[in-house]
């Protein structure tokens, strides 16, 4: 499984449509391939709130030469 079907695995866990997912993923893709970059590592958290769920996005990328 690539870095790609992973992150899409781990949204769609957290509750989201599987096609806003994919669409998600797909604009994530087309921003790093516009910077020439790759994405190296990630990391989503998930946290609860008063007010609503919070998710914060990480991602360590390599900008290619």
């Amino acid at each position: 499984m690539g870095k790609k079907e992973r992150i899409s695995t781990v949204i769609e866990a957290l509750g989201a449509n599987p096609q806003n997912v994919e669409h998600l993923v797909e604009e994530m893709d087309r921003f790093f391939d516009s910077l020439n970059a790759e994405i190296e590592g990630w990391k989503f958290v998930m946290e609860e709130f008063e007010d609503g769920t919070r998710i914060l996005a990480r991602f360590q990328i390599r900008l290619k030469r």
